[in-house]
């Protein structure tokens, strides 16, 4: 992560700013929402400690375009919108509307496409579960807290048409939407869900975090809002030390809370993508073998 970006985290844990085990995890968790966390804070999990906060339209446009992204960025979400709103009705048995704007970006991200919402959740434990499931030793992964509440105050500072339609709409509004669908050169983030919540989005707790300004990336929306100084109290990055032991450790006591793939991707999906972490757990396999 560049210096730049550098600016808008503070390190919060104890000892030398990395936790290493499960207590340090769940310690830092009970000190913490029994102080700052009294607002609406939400996270992330990264499975790469150095990572900056990027959408998969920021990484897609980088990885196969040869373009500026600040150029492009609204012509291909356009374009990848389209083409997804064409093709999709035929394997969905009820499609959204094809105006509802916000859902459709929420079905392309919920199947794994690209576009402008970032994934996030209410539940610190699911965020400490998405870092570490994937995590390898020896290297660092992340929990993203950021300070919702305080973050969208922000916004409607500078956009008071959001704070109008705020004040006279339920959240999640149709009015909110096609507002926040013809704001241009508007940076900031804003906290947005579809009206029909998938499965998905309801069992992980999630929130979509959208930039305002499609034409600048995620980092540069939240820079151009607020000061280092004001924003560095309310965007936190805990860096998590990785390794074997550790996950076993979070991986097991997690489980037991019934935060686990088969929970957070119902179905066969997460049966199968837990069956790789149980692996660190050969308990559960005592005395099961081939016949020889």
């Amino acid at each position: 992560m560049s210096e730049h970006n550098d600016a808008y985290y503070d390190l919060k844990p104890e000892k030398d700013g990395k936790i290493d085990s499960w207590d340090d995890l769940l310690g830092f968790y009970r000190k913490s929402e029994g102080s700052s966390w009294k607002r609406r804070w939400v996270f992330r999990g990264e499975k790469d400690g150095s990572w900056k906060l990027e959408t998969t339209l920021e990484r897609a446009i980088s990885r196969q375009c040869e373009c500026s992204f600040d150029k492009e960025a609204e012509r291909w979400e356009y374009r990848l919108l389209r083409q997804f709103q064409r093709i999709a009705p035929m394997f969905l048995p009820q499609p959204p509307g094809k105006d509802n704007w916000i859902e459709w970006l929420a079905l392309l991200r919920h199947h794994g496409g690209p576009a402008r919402l970032l994934d996030w959740t209410y539940s610190f434990l699911i965020a400490a579960f998405q870092a570490i499931e994937k995590s390898d030793d020896g290297q660092d992964s992340a929990i993203w807290a950021l300070d919702v509440d305080w973050w969208k105050e922000e916004v409607m500072k500078q956009i008071p048409e959001l704070a109008k339609i705020r004040g006279q709409e339920d959240p999640h509004s149709e009015a909110e939407f096609e507002l926040l669908k013809t704001l241009k050169g508007r940076s900031g983030i804003w906290p947005v869900n579809p009206f029909r919540l998938n499965e998905r989005l309801q069992s992980q707790q999630g929130v979509f975090l959208m930039p305002l300004d499609v034409s600048k990336s995620f980092m540069d929306n939240l820079i151009n809002l607020a000061s280092p100084t004001d924003a560095r109290v309310h965007l936190w990055k805990i860096i998590i030390r990785s390794s074997r032991t550790l996950r076993k450790q979070c991986l097991t006591e997690l489980q037991r809370m019934n935060i686990q793939n088969q929970t957070l991707f119902r179905g066969l999906d997460g049966l199968a993508k837990d069956l790789e972490n149980q692996m660190l757990m050969p308990e559960l396999f005592e005395g099961i073998g081939p016949k020889i």
